[in-house]
């Protein structure tokens, strides 16, 4: 569902990109949902099935939540991007985010059963805190995840159900806030 064309010197607007990308979705049978972000552009959510979802995250999208503070007594019904997807089944796919910059709360208490991070543009995320907190999946593929830029990693995977983590290509080296992140 990427736009594969090859860029001409005169790039296509971000809208442009966006519609091409819903056309084919549509195309190609998919139902397609659009998920409001806290910067006021939306991501696109496309499912096949009730277990098989691939959202799209723009270059216009730079934040998805507002920044709050969630306890498990708080209703997160306030986390404008994730109360979108928190109650999706199967796997979630992620594609894009070249220009996001803030993930908390992405996965807050996620249901889904396996995340695939594998096409996800980590390369400017600066903020990651409890970016899945509470989430219920049980893998979550992070080898492609960049976080070199990262600074806060306070409770990312703090109550995280997944059965094993590798972190193992994680550049924590500017990281200033990393407590409870392994909670």
């Amino acid at each position: 569902l990427v736009d594969t064309t090859p860029t001409q010197p005169q790039q296509k607007s971000e809208e442009q990109k966006l519609k091409n990308y819903i056309d084919k979705a549509k195309l190609l049978g998919f139902l397609v949902k659009e998920i409001p972000t806290e910067c006021g552009h939306n991501c696109i959510l496309t499912s096949k099935s009730d277990n098989q979802h691939i959202i799209y995250i723009p270059d216009n999208v730079i934040i998805l939540n507002t920044d709050v503070n969630i306890d498990e007594n708080k209703d997160e019904n306030i986390l404008t991007f994730t109360k979108h997807i928190r109650d999706l089944h199967g796997t979630i796919k992620i594609i894009g985010g070249h220009k996001l910059q803030d993930t908390r709360f992405m996965f807050c208490k996620c249901k889904a059963q396996s995340l695939d991070l594998s096409s996800f543009d980590t390369s400017n995320i600066i903020r990651m805190n409890n970016m899945f907190k509470w989430c219920e999946a049980q893998f979550i593929d992070l080898s492609s995840f960049d976080t070199h830029n990262v600074t806060n990693m306070h409770g990312m995977f703090c109550g995280c159900k997944a059965q094993s983590l590798d972190l193992s290509s994680f550049d924590i080296s500017n990281v200033v806030n990393i407590t409870k992140m392994l909670r």
